[in-house]
């Protein structure tokens, strides 16, 4: 019994130090509690490193879980962005096992959750970074500008819709173009998308030559300011 305890303890040790990390941002409620209507955001960005992982899984498995049970809800679709800080196919801090279990899980996501209604989308900058059967089990495919070898022999493997001209033109592609490929649609298309100005994101890359010749103004000014004389 003694060496049934030794094994466990540092089984339980780690069990309270997950439960005790997980308090720290979220409150455990009952399971009825947990869910809500329309769309429900989970912003993991305050979360530290070593638990995003864990949250994101516990809250798709929880999620998962209940569309199972519930054939009332016409479907449930989780987007995941920066996908690839969640569902990568490299090792991290955690032990082997638990590793399998992360990706077992969201591939069984992937694979099985259309037939309970319940849908995966993913978004990332680095695909090749995700787990190659999660990204086999993608049917349709929205494409923005990509540069890096690995991302583009990722797609020439897993998009068996996508054409050698769509291809080429995706490290070229400009701000709001995508390719479009996939069941969904019936060739790749080329497309931009307009916005609403309301609704435009604020991601705009840094201006740097407005930048950089206002400070040149602002520094000029004070110059002039300071020895009173003028600069040409």
């Amino acid at each position: 019994m003694g060496m049934q305890l030794d094994w466990l303890r540092p089984v339980v040790g780690r069990m309270e130090r997950v439960v005790n990390s997980i308090e720290k941002y979220a409150e455990i409620k009952g399971s009825d509690e947990c869910y809500l209507k329309g769309v429900t955001v989970f912003n993991l960005k305050n979360v530290d490193a070593e638990y995003k992982e864990t949250f994101a899984l516990l809250i798709a498995k929880m999620f998962y879980e209940w569309k199972k049970k519930d054939s009332n809800s016409v479907s449930v679709h989780l987007i995941i962005d920066e996908a690839h800080n969640i569902l990568n196919s490299f090792k991290s801090s955690h032990s082997d096992i638990w590793e399998d279990y992360r990706l077992s899980t969201f591939e069984s996501m992937i694979k099985e959750g259309r037939k309970y209604g319940f849908f995966l989308t993913i978004a990332s900058q680095r695909p090749a970074d995700i787990s190659p059967t999660i990204m086999s089990q993608i049917h349709n495919y929205i494409v923005h500008k990509l540069v890096n070898d690995k991302d583009l022999q990722m797609m020439e493997n897993t998009m068996p819709t996508l054409d050698a001209f769509s291809k080429s033109r995706i490290p070229t592609l400009g701000k709001g173009e995508a390719v479009l490929t996939g069941r969904a649609f019936g060739l790749p298309s080329l497309i931009k998308v307009d916005y609403e100005p309301y609704s435009r994101p604020d991601s705009d890359d840094v201006d740097l030559i407005k930048k950089w010749t206002s400070k040149a103004d602002n520094t000029a000014s004070a110059s002039d300011t300071y020895s009173g004389t003028q600069t040409f």
